[in-house]
């Protein structure tokens, strides 16, 4: 069995050989070496007993900075020290709010929910509410895109909501047809027998949103 102890005195004797006579580094090797034999309840590792690190959170990192040198063999060299705090961990949270509801689906809703307008006739408003879904599933994010407005879309005459035509909405116009191009003031309508109408916005200051309107029988 290889004796440890000597080896290692062996070795600091040398070094120790190598410096200055004064100091803590003199040849004297009882100066930097004293062998202790090994203690009896002493552990030494083993290959089948392999070390095991445990690595723990610091509190502080000690950083060396520039060496400060007292000068010649008989100095010692002194590290000035700084040490560096452990910054505690800061979570940032961030709050977002996203509307992700499609453009039109609000007027969609309040259509399905009101009493139809009595001056379209059930058949009608029924085809109405159709041609509605079917023109925001397709056309939502352009329209909002493009800038149009539920009043541009749904409008009607308040007091005259299924005759005057000038009041009302690119939507209510599309009668069982269908919007084949959307642009930013006009729209272009297939009807069911293949006819094209050039819809511009109109120009009509006093246009309600049905449901902002008062359900009456027409005199």
């Amino acid at each position: 069995m290889t004796d440890w102890s000597a080896v290692l005195a062996l070795a600091f004797e040398r070094v120790g050989q190598g410096r200055g006579d004064s100091g803590d580094s003199g040849d004297n090797p009882t100066k930097v070496l004293r062998i202790i034999a090994n203690q009896p309840s002493a552990r030494v590792t083993t290959a089948d007993r392999p070390v095991v690190t445990v690595v723990t959170q610091s509190a502080a990192v000690t950083t060396v900075t520039t060496p400060l040198v007292a000068g010649g063999d008989t100095g010692r060299n002194v590290f000035g020290t700084k040490v560096q705090a452990l910054q505690p961990t800061v979570t940032t949270v961030t709050t977002v709010n996203t509307n992700n509801e499609p453009f039109g689906e609000r007027a969609l809703d309040r259509l399905r929910l009101m009493t139809p307008l009595e001056s379209f006739g059930a058949e009608v408003w029924r085809h109405l509410l159709l041609d509605a879904e079917t023109f925001f599933q397709r056309w939502s994010a352009q329209a909002q895109l493009l800038g149009w407005s539920d009043v541009e879309l749904l409008g009607v005459h308040p007091c005259a909501p299924a005759a005057r035509y000038d009041a009302m909405g690119l939507v209510l116009l599309i009668k069982r047809g269908e919007v084949i191009e959307l642009q930013g003031q006009c729209a272009t309508i297939r009807s069911q027998g293949g006819s094209l109408l050039a819809y511009r916005k109109h120009r009509y200051e006093g246009a309600a949103l049905p449901w902002q309107i008062i359900n009456r029988r027409p005199s």
